[in-house]
């Protein structure tokens, strides 16, 4: 008598799918696209690159930015490091276009929405599927709602706009205005970060007696030698993240043709 095949009982749900796999941007396009992670194709189909608004004095550019650098595990370290000087930031973000407006207040407002001067500019550079990276969260939540592009606004994001606007005149020739002073102030966050990890290893009373003494070292501590001192830090920094980068790189390779041959060694057996 032939067996009979056990049912399911009613009500009892089948085993959850796998999570899906999300983006290593540590990995080639071909790679990224192979993942079949969400997003993938379209990060793929716009070639690893998204589009960046940035607002000056006077009016806003469209920046192409390889998305890459804002997505990875230490990216906002490795921007502070790329934006240490222009030309290692120039080989990551690159002008598409700026146009001077009548009132930037009017362009992008939360309320009415987005004009048709900063609309046809974004949608003429912009392709499908391509994100928008933005500087301020209320520029995010309006243009996806007026334009239904979908944007990127985080602490990555805003050490990037520190960075150009510390470099705006290499960045953007054509505008003539200059910052205004509270848009100059904020510090970047990687500094912030080595001096927070600075305070971990100083103790209190350390701490309180630098700040106590400070007088002391006045003329004994020059701006120019700190600076200099700060720009070694950063290419030393520099070194290091590339080099981290290429380790993972060669590692995650090394797995790869590890499991291709337990596979081949399997298949023989």
């Amino acid at each position: 008598m032939p067996k009979r095949r056990r049912r399911r009982g009613r009500g009892v749900a089948p085993p959850p799918d796998p999570s899906p796999a999300t983006i290593d941007y540590y990995c080639s396009l071909k790679e990224i696209a192979a993942s079949g992670a969400p997003g993938a194709e379209d990060f793929v189909r716009n070639h690893g690159l998204h589009l960046l608004l940035f607002e000056t004095p006077s009016g806003f550019a469209i920046f192409s930015l390889c998305g890459a650098e804002i997505h990875i595990p230490d990216a906002l370290e490795s921007i502070w490091v790329k934006f240490a000087s222009f030309r290692p930031a120039s080989t990551i973000i690159w002008l598409k276009e700026f146009q001077k407006f009548d009132d930037n207040s009017s362009a992008i407002n939360v309320g009415t929405g987005v004009n048709k001067q900063l609309t046809d500019m974004i949608m003429q550079w912009r392709r499908p599927g391509q994100k928008l990276v933005v500087g301020k969260p209320e520029y995010k939540s309006t243009i996806e709602t007026f334009l239904g592009i979908p944007c990127l606004h985080d602490e990555v994001v805003m050490e990037v706009m520190w960075g150009m606007k510390r470099f705006m005149s290499n960045f953007v020739p054509a505008e003539e205005s200059k910052l205004p002073k509270e848009d100059s102030l904020p510090m970047s966050q990687g500094p912030l970060m080595a001096l927070l990890d600075v305070g971990h290893y100083l103790k209190h009373d350390v701490q309180s007696k630098l700040l106590d003494d400070a007088d002391k070292y006045k003329d004994l501590v020059y701006a120019r030698d700190c600076l200099r001192l700060y720009e070694n830090l950063v290419a030393a920094y520099n070194v290091r993240a590339v080099k981290k980068d290429g380790l993972a790189l060669l590692v995650k390779r090394a797995n790869a043709d590890e499991a291709v041959q337990a596979r081949s060694i399997t298949t023989i057996i």
